[in-house]
């Protein structure tokens, strides 16, 4: 029941007049408040939403009873009586329209008797707040033109809140909340970008959805973002040079910002046709013939694409596993000053340099070939060996490393001081008496005559060979290939010399 300032009650001794004392009678009013729950403050009003509202107060120390309601304006929306609270005390309502509210809480004093009349002291404090309902705006998100990157920012016109004001912005990925946005922190457009892992390559349907202080929301309405991702490409370790010939394995590397699968096609030859497809794998071997730009194509899930190329660097392949050179297929000695060479570089190599000193004065360099032609000093009185220097160059190629070979030049021909023959049955018995100033005898030959067919056989003093003919013609050949004059031997029982 409701109490207006004066009631009666019926006790054992009578009817008894209760009188009111006069309100705040006792300085009491800083002892207790009114908080309203479930609320929000905007515009400096307390706000509450489809939550309904809620209402603590505290039992002061000098209260015996207390009265509380409910006000939508003027009229009376819910009353409680006359109680005897007990601590905290918390109203909640739901279900209420949109409006002006008041809550009223009444707080008195027990009951004071002075004969037979009563009296106590009463206390009325009031809190006020509002209800929205009214969601806010509807934002309008931006539609893409076509396919956009996962990382393309999600953007839309801000919105307004009449009631409690507006608190955030969702940004929903496929149904579910991925983002917020603080409705302070858009200018003239509002944007959020999310983790790209979050929107792989296909359609998704992303909205955004404003909510003010109490909670009412409002939902935007966007067809559906088409995302394809384009890949980032490169060669991994791509080889500084590669050897004509030879097999080599080409390795890319591609990777999107939502991290879907990658395919691999190969373009080997600089054609322009990407004919070796390697499918998830990036590896292609190929074996090059030429120099040629070749490039792999990287293509993601929702078919993004992006190609990277390399010129292919191609370089000989030497004759030999092993660097060096090596003087007439390593022959000891020449009798010519101009001798052939024959060189291996050590791989990638693509200059070289040849000299006859190690100083490699006056050397040009010039491009590696596995053949060289170099003439050497004629001396006639040394006895030393010519020795042939090269050095090669390229990327990765110590320039300084010096590959070396050497020859002993002999332009002096042979003599034979004296021949003799007699003849046996197995044919002519020859003994010769013959010198080599530098490389040394290799072989006798030995003819009847002009015209006639040569034998030769290696060189002794005393040889048998099968020749016509008891006066031969004789000479000698010594290891440069260098060879004495022909001499007739003379056959008699004893000795002959030669003419």
């Amino acid at each position: 029941m409701h109490a207006r300032g004066r009631a009666t009650a019926i006790t054992a001794a009578g009817l008894i007049t209760i009188a009111a004392a006069a309100p705040v009678a006792f300085g009491q009013s800083s002892d207790w408040s009114i908080t309203i729950g479930r609320s929000a403050q905007s515009g400096g009003t307390t706000w509450t939403g489809p939550d309904g509202a809620e209402a603590t107060w505290t039992r002061p120390s000098w209260a015996g009873q207390a009265s509380d309601a409910l006000l939508k304006g003027a009229r009376l929306a819910w009353f409680a009586g006359w109680f005897t609270p007990g601590g905290d005390v918390t109203r909640s309502w739901s279900n209420l329209t949109e409006g002006a509210y008041t809550v009223r809480v009444d707080m008195r004093t027990v009951v004071t008797c002075s004969g037979r009349i009563c009296s106590y002291g009463q206390e009325r404090k009031t809190a006020g707040f509002s209800v929205d309902l009214t969601p806010p705006g509807a934002p309008q998100v931006q539609a893409p033109d076509g396919p956009v990157e996962s990382t393309a920012p999600v953007r839309w016109t801000p919105v307004g809140d009449r009631g409690a004001g507006l608190a955030r912005y969702e940004v929903l990925v496929d149904g579910v909340v991925q983002a917020d946005l603080g409705a302070g922190a858009c200018g003239a457009q509002c944007e959020v970008t999310l983790p790209a892992t979050l929107l792989p390559d296909g359609p998704h349907d992303v909205q955004v959805r404003a909510v003010d202080r109490v909670g009412n929301a409002a939902q935007s309405s966007a067809p559906p973002r088409d995302v394809r991702d384009t890949p980032r490409v490169a060669f991994v370790a791509p080889p500084a040079f590669v050897i004509r010939g030879r097999a080599v394995a080409l390795r890319a590397a591609a990777s999107t910002d939502n991290g879907g699968a990658i395919a691999y096609a190969w373009d080997t030859d600089g054609d322009g046709t990407f004919d070796a497809d390697t499918g998830s794998t990036p590896t292609v071997t190929i074996t090059p013939g030429a120099d040629a730009t070749v490039r792999v194509r990287a293509t993601a899930a929702g078919g993004g694409e992006a190609t990277a190329e390399m010129a292919l660097d191609v370089r000989p392949a030497a004759l030999a596993d092993s660097p060096g050179v090596s003087i007439d297929d390593g022959a000891r000695f020449t009798r010519t000053p101009r001798v052939q060479l024959a060189i291996a570089w050590p791989d990638g190599a693509t200059g070289m340099r040849i000299a006859t000193d190690g100083g490699f004065k006056g050397a040009d360099w010039r491009p590696v070939a596995p053949e060289a032609v170099i003439t050497l000093e004629v001396d006639p009185d040394a006895r030393l060996p010519h020795v042939v220097y090269v050095r090669f160059r390229g990327r990765g190629i110590d320039a300084r490393e010096t590959y070396t070979d050497d020859i002993i030049l002999d332009t002096t021909a042979p003599v034979v001081d004296a021949a003799t023959a007699q003849q046996i049955s197995k044919g002519l018995r020859l003994t010769t008496r013959a010198r080599d100033a530098l490389s040394g005898l290799d072989s006798l030959q030995v003819t009847a005559g002009p015209g006639r067919p040569v034998t030769t056989v290696p060189y002794v003093a005393r040889a048998t060979v099968r020749v016509k003919g008891r006066r031969p013609l004789v000479r000698v050949v010594d290891r440069a290939g260098n060879e004495s004059g022909w001499v007739r031997a003379r056959a008699t029982r004893g000795a002959t010399r030669a003419r």
